[in-house]
């Protein structure tokens, strides 16, 4: 809360500031003095060590005092206008959450369309944010007076008049706002909207007060600091001067003390000065650090709870960002109807992939390795989703689930950006696969990491679902059950990636072959399943390749339309021809073993080459 008040007049630096307490040196060493004719040995030391006792005095007199002047400045600020920065900040903060409030009853208001019972608790809710208020004004109240006599000067003392007398305004302000939300809210009660939009222009009018005299305190605030800080500054630069001249008079001790007073005070001021500039910039890596509890240390203190409170903002933004796409947040921050609950009915392409042999694997690791790798597989599987502007939607143990649709990708991109993340996640697990080893630390024998992907497109919900306390923006439907049943069926075709029909239509630039007509667990009616295999981009660097996969293709098909028309031997000698073209085409052999089932146990008559998948 302090760091928009006080950063204006502060600075920070990307190094770390070093408070500490002045040594004092025990003993010097001097040259004997010639002798002078008429005065003793004794009498020139002793004139000569009382020259520098006095110059010693004056200047130990003078950095007294002026030390006590920069301790009495930063007692000023680190006592009083440092917290009271921070109490104005939590004011406005306890105002603005307020008009947030009244502005959901304001855009109501315009639409016609108030809820008396919304209004009520809008009311509810900015009652306590009128106590919240009154007690920060009470705090302030209080600050102001605890310090009154005691550390305030009379400068100070005329900047707390005035903020006192300002903050006097905002309280009357403030009570004549709630008192005008309070008949705001009943005259909405009672149908009156004319009288209710006549008070919520008082309430707007006493919010442009509030905030204008907010920022007349803050300007008071700003204005004493920056000159508090320059007097530091002044005053230090006389200490210097009054140092060269005793450096001048006392030679090696006086550079000694200079050396020492600008090595172990001035700096750390300036050090701390450029640290809040740095803040100022946006550098919030930054700390002071105090190694002496005087108000130098106070005043560190106070500057690194200022630049943690902002780091932990920052902090919380970058989180929820880790948690929630980012497109996410901002939509739910700027339009408020997302996070209502309910949804929109929109053709979404949904995406699910998950980590084949999870359970076993999971019983050959200890759990914290077990993490290590599953927390590096799902950084190396988001990125495509990413890059493609996909949304991840959760992790569900070893499973992603993503979404593509509007409002985050065009509809007609959508299916392809999905199978295009896809197919760079089968190319992915390759090297993953080849970075198990250390990101384990050990080899293991056996173990066989691989991933299955399911893709399907169509109607569903898109919107926020959950309780009162939690809610999760997410898409709902059947097409969300048909994509993990299909990312499920893979292991039925000893395959790691099928589609629906849907997504094998909207998606361009792909080679896929169809692989079955397929009922799903849950669903009545079959669906076309495909499998995409390549993209045309990099069968265009390899035209043997190209020539070779169309061809399995085409002998697939051709197997797979006898097969359907109960033409089995047929269906046979095309599947044996994919076979010689492609020798690892395991679906291929897996109808091999499926006509060698049909010969024994023949389809009956209405057979339609759909076939049954009873779990999940």
């Amino acid at each position: 809360m302090l760091g928009p008040l006080f950063m204006t007049s502060m600075g920070s630096g990307d190094g770390v500031a070093e408070i500490q307490s002045i040594p004092q040196d025990d003993e010097a060493t001097w040259e004997r003095p010639t002798r002078v004719p008429g005065m003793s040995l004794g009498l020139k030391i002793f004139g000569a060590s009382l020259v520098l006792v006095v110059l010693m005095i004056l200047v130990s007199a003078a950095s007294i005092v002026m030390v006590g002047q920069v301790r009495h400045e930063l007692q000023v600020e680190a006592l009083v206008f440092q917290p009271l920065a921070d109490d104005i900040a939590d004011i406005e903060t306890a105002v603005l959450e307020a008009e947030v409030l009244v502005e959901r009853l304001r855009i109501d208001m315009i639409e016609n369309s108030l809820d008396p019972d919304m209004a009520a608790a809008v009311a509810r809710e900015t009652v306590a944010l009128h106590d919240e208020i009154e007690d920060e004004i009470l705090h302030v109240r209080d600050l102001l007076n605890d310090h009154q006599e005691n550390v305030l000067d009379s400068d100070s003392k005329v900047v707390v008049a005035t903020i006192t007398a300002r903050l006097e305004a905002v309280d009357r302000n403030h009570e004549a706002y709630h008192s005008a939300m309070e008949k705001m809210t009943e005259n909405i009660r009672q149908g009156d909207m004319k009288l209710a939009r006549a008070f919520n222009d008082i309430m707007s009018r006493e919010e442009r007060e509030i905030y204008y005299t907010l920022e007349l305190i803050r300007a008071e605030i700003q204005s004493y600091v920056t000159q508090s800080l320059q007097k530091v500054l002044r005053l230090q630069n006389v200490l210097n001067w009054l140092i060269g001249v005793l450096t001048a008079a006392a030679a090696s001790l006086g550079l000694l003390l200079a050396w020492v007073i600008s090595r172990r005070i001035v700096q750390p001021v300036h050090d701390l000065v450029d640290r809040m500039h740095d803040v100022q910039t946006g550098n919030l890596d930054i700390e002071a650090k105090a190694s002496t509890k005087d108000e130098l240390a106070w005043l560190a203190n106070g500057f690194n709870e200022m630049v943690a409170g902002l780091r932990a903002k920052d902090r919380i933004t970058e989180t929820f960002g880790k948690y929630v796409d980012a497109r996410v947040v901002q939509g739910l921050i700027g339009n408020p109807a997302m996070t209502r609950p309910g949804g929109d009915r929109r053709t979404m392409t949904v995406f699910f992939t998950d980590l084949a042999g999870f359970t076993s694997l999971s019983e050959m690791l200890t759990p914290d390795v077990l993490v290590r790798l599953l927390n590096e597989y799902f950084s190396t599987m988001s990125e495509p989703i990413r890059h493609e502007d996909g949304v991840i939607d959760k992790f569900i143990g070893d499973a992603i689930m993503a979404y593509w649709g509007q409002p985050f990708v065009e509809e007609t991109a959508q299916a392809t950006n999905a199978v295009q993340a896809g197919l760079m996640q089968r190319r992915l697990i390759h090297e993953f696969r080849e970075k198990v080893p250390e990101i384990l630390g050990v080899h293991l024998d056996n173990l066989d990491i691989d991933m299955r992907i399911g893709i399907a497109t169509g109607p569903a919900v898109v919107g926020t679902v959950g309780s009162r306390a939690h809610r999760n923006y997410t898409v709902m439907g059947d097409i969300v059950n048909l994509a993990s049943r299909l990312e499920g069926a893979c292991k039925n075709y000893d395959l790691h990636f099928l589609v629906d029909e849907e997504t094998w239509r909207r998606t361009d630039g792909v080679l896929f072959r169809e692989i079955d007509s397929l009922r799903v667990k849950g669903r009545k009616m079959p669906v076309r399943i495909f499998q995409p295999l390549t993209t045309f981009a990099l069968l265009d660097e390899q035209p043997e390749k190209r020539a070779t996969m169309q061809s399995v293709v085409k002998a697939f098909e051709d197997g797979l339309a006898a097969y359907r028309a109960r033409e089995f031997s047929a269906a046979e000698t095309a599947f044996r021809h994919c076979l010689s073209i492609w020798p690892d085409d395991a679906v291929s052999t897996m109808f091999l073993k499926r006509l060698e089932h049909l010969r024994v146990d023949s389809p009956p008559e209405d057979w339609d080459g759909v076939w049954t998948l009873d779990h999940k």
